[in-house]
């Protein structure tokens, strides 16, 4: 299911994805976010990076943090719906 506006989009699956495929994807996805997401993490705690790197730079990265964040919350909830057609 997605929703786009007032619109919602139910599209049935099962039996159409091989769930424990697109299982293992899905944990391959999050294993690799999470991955990224720690080493942002390390570097924005680096007080060394923070004070000499450019404002810019140091507000990109937290910028790609946050973006790693959402993502990883949208394969979580993927997990979980891919899971439910088990």
């Amino acid at each position: 299911m997605q929703v786009a506006g007032d619109v919602k989009i139910v599209v049935p699956l099962k039996g159409l994805v091989d769930v424990a495929e697109e299982e293992k994807r899905l944990l391959k996805e999050l294993g690799k976010v999470d991955k990224d997401m720690e080493f942002l993490d390390k570097k924005l705690s680096n007080p060394s990076f923070v004070e000499r790197a450019p404002a810019d730079v140091v507000a990109k990265e937290r910028e790609k943090l946050t973006e790693f964040a959402d993502k990883k919350r949208l394969l979580e909830d993927s997990l979980v719906k891919i899971r439910r057609l088990q």
